[in-house]
């Protein structure tokens, strides 16, 4: 899939799966928003990574669970990237037992 120059929301992107595949797009010159929802400070991380390869990264704080937060989020794709061609749902909760 050919997506230098495209833009991606990738939610769960400040750590693990979320953060390394933010990375990946950027690497292939995709644009990236990164959703996030507890640390501010590993989500400009990966923004900052993300930057340093050469294309645009917005993090943006939020729980995607809220319809609210979603609609908000992809205004924010397309007002901070100009445009959003690829999703990527990656956020989601864990317990450990």
């Amino acid at each position: 899939m050919e997506i230098q120059g495209k833009a991606a929301v990738v939610t769960g992107a400040s750590r693990g799966v979320g953060a390394a595949t933010a990375l990946a797009f950027a690497k292939r010159g995709c644009s990236v928003l990164i959703n996030y929802a507890q640390s501010d400070a590993a989500a400009a991380q990966v923004r900052d990574q993300v930057t340093a390869l050469g294309v645009k990264a917005v993090i943006f704080k939020g729980d995607v669970a809220n319809d609210q937060v979603c609609r908000a989020m992809m205004q924010a794709a397309v007002d901070g990237l100009g445009r959003l061609d690829v999703l990527i749902c990656n956020a989601g909760t864990t317990s450990f037992i």
